[in-house]
């Protein structure tokens, strides 16, 4: 279990968040745990001003330089983890996220860092329900000054505000806590979950990614760092943790995708919370409690579980439970191949518990109700585009295709061999080839082909390593539904219907018009234009004009040319005659020679010389 940090216990004093001192917790949680030579490599100690970082050496914490190095006794992996864990929430959301990105890590650093524990030691109740009173009040009175005679009545204690408020938490996340309760709406009473942020979490959070950017800063100074942008990682990671700590943002999340799948599925086979906004802030979020059960229930080799669980209601089963599987899977599935293809925005974590089973006894089926949207994705139209077509790539074995999407998409190092690439990504697609379809796993080719993608040291975007791990979730989960379960048959159609929607979207209405009135004119236009071409053709008043332009650089090089050919074709021409003339054998003679000969021989060098000097200096 993830133990809390003491600085957040101390996040209320500001010496504590002033950078030394976490600096300094970081380096020794980090030497305490087997990672001196890391510290040493990358330069932490600089970080750590100079007074913390005396009284850290004189504390002897950190081993002599000569010092022979212990490794952890544990895996590194392993080793890894439990350090994350040590320091602290920042790092443990650091840790999950990393936990998905197959890109940057081997399978075993994937496993172990999928360890990393949800549930963390409670804060103590008073301290939640002072932040539950903080929002409350800070909300009513900016209600109050947005409504003229409002009269704020500040809340004393959380009874002031909610209806039977369990004070035992359902759950406890690093980030936040959630809480049963119940609020009055109208004249109803609703029960309600309440989702609280730990307090002080958010100044720990950025103490915490300023250190982790300033330790990627030296990381990239390594060989190994400038490998990849470690920077663009760790401004990804802070977007997306300090999404996660604005819980607005999450409501509006959960509205959006609610309203998009309530399109998608009038009937309500897959729903969200409703969010109640007039309890909800910044730091507190309240929403509809939906019951149900675990997903994984109803998995394949947990069906006993759920059989002994369906009851009856006028003597009608809830439904098959064979049947009912293959049905959620299809309905998982079809929710989120819409909410990446068609939507464009979609739930970033998929994992089996963020979906709950509500038996509706009314439609006879299972609903799913899907929850938790502090991690959600946005995929733009170009990304999109290059996806499809890299499935579509996938799906046909063409490797070339695949290859060329990935270097499309990623930055690759100057030195790949793409050729090489291509046929390692060929042996991937060619593996499953004789497979029955239903053995062929989608995820399993693009976890592998993360693999390579991390062997041959390319950087992909996050957004690209959402998108594939969503899909390699989703599959993951609907096979355990289905035993059958084939995604390249489900995702056909809205692949299609994707590739529709991008070609209609390429034009709107007004472009449409503009176009169609353009032809129209043109058109009409056509038949004029012909009988005036046809009438000038039989009088024979064609006429063709051409100009020419820029030729001037061409016409100057052809006469340099050809001054060049002529002037060697003369001076070979009077060396041959030279030669000839050597053979004669009349005197008088010249070193043995006939001194007619040697004067022509002369007379024709001084000539080819002139000569050549005068085309050089013409041009």
């Amino acid at each position: 279990m993830a133990r809390s940090h003491p600085a957040e216990e101390a996040a209320a004093s500001e010496d504590s968040l002033s950078g030394g001192q976490r600096r300094v917790e970081i380096a020794v949680t980090l030497l305490q745990n087997g990672w001196d030579v890391f510290v040493r490599q990358i330069g932490l100690l600089d970080l750590i001003p100079g007074a913390w970082r005396q009284k850290l050496l004189a504390n002897t914490v950190l081993p002599d330089e000569e010092a022979q190095h212990v490794p952890p006794p544990l895996p590194v992996p392993e080793a890894v983890r439990r350090t994350l864990e040590e320091l602290g929430p920042t790092f443990v959301k650091l840790g999950q996220v990393l936990s998905t990105r197959a890109d940057l890590l081997p399978a075993n650093y994937i496993e172990e860092l999928k360890k990393l524990q949800q549930e963390v030691t409670p804060v103590p109740w008073s301290q939640i329900e002072e932040v539950i009173l903080q929002e409350w009040n800070q909300r009513q009175i900016l209600l109050a000054a947005q409504t003229p005679g409002m009269v704020v009545q500040p809340a004393q204690r959380v009874g002031d505000i909610f209806l039977d408020f369990q004070t035992t938490p359902v759950a406890a996340g690093s980030l936040g806590q959630a809480y049963r309760a119940a609020i009055l709406e109208g004249e109803q009473k609703k029960d309600v979950i309440v989702k609280v942020q730990r307090p002080g979490i958010q100044p720990v959070v950025e103490a915490d990614i300023k250190i982790l950017k300033d330790i990627v800063g030296l990381i990239e100074r390594t060989a190994w760092g400038k490998s990849y942008n470690f920077m663009d990682m760790a401004n990804e990671f802070a977007t997306v943790i300090r999404n996660e700590l604005d819980f607005v943002q999450e409501a509006n999340n959960t509205e959006v995708i609610g309203e998009n799948l309530r399109q998608f599925y009038p009937d309500g086979e897959m729903i969200t919370p409703e969010i109640y906004w007039s309890h909800s802030s910044q730091r507190m979020m309240t929403m509809a409690f939906i019951a149900g059960e675990k997903m994984e229930l109803f998995f394949v080799d947990q069906a006993d579980q759920i059989l002994a669980r369906q009851q009856r209601t006028e003597g009608q089963e809830v439904s098959d439970i064979e049947r009912e599987r293959r049905r959620l899977a299809r309905i998982i599935t079809n929710s989120f191949l819409h909410q990446i293809f068609i939507d464009g925005f979609f739930h970033a974590d998929p994992h089996p518990g963020n979906m709950l089973l509500v038996p509706n006894y009314e439609m006879g089926h299972m609903q799913i109700a899907l929850l938790d949207f502090g991690m959600v994705g946005r995929v733009d139209p170009r990304s999109r585009t290059i996806l499809i077509d890299f499935l579509l790539a996938i799906i046909k074995f063409d490797s070339r295709r695949a290859t060329d999407r990935v270097m499309e998409f990623g930055k690759a190092p100057p030195d790949i061999d793409r050729h090489q690439f291509a046929q390692d990504l060929d042996h991937i697609l060619r593996s499953t080839l004789g497979k029955p379809l239903r053995e062929v796993q989608v995820g399993k080719i693009l976890q592998d082909i993360m693999d390579m993608t991390l062997r041959y040291r390319i950087q992909l975007p996050g957004v690209f390593i959402t998108l594939i791990r969503v899909l390699i979730t989703t599959e993951g989960i609907c096979r355990q539904l289905d035993k059958d379960y084939v995604l390249i048959q489900a995702a056909e159609p809205f692949v299609v219907q994707a590739i529709k929607n991008q070609f209609l979207q390429t034009f709107t209405l007004r472009d449409l018009a503009r176009v169609g009135l353009e032809l129209s004119t043109l058109l009409n236009s056509v038949p004029r234009q012909l009988d005036d071409f046809l009438v000038n053709l039989n009088a024979g008043r064609l006429q063709t004009v051409t100009e020419h332009r820029n030729l001037e650089g061409l016409e100057r090089a052809i006469r340099q040319m050809g001054n060049r050919m002529a002037a060697g074709l003369l001076v070979c021409g009077l060396i041959i005659g030279s030669a000839f003339s050597l053979s004669l054998e009349r005197g008088p003679f010249v070193l043995g020679l006939p001194l007619i000969s040697v004067g022509l021989f002369t007379l024709t060098t001084l000539l080819g010389l002139w000569l050549l000097n005068e085309v050089n200096r013409r041009e």
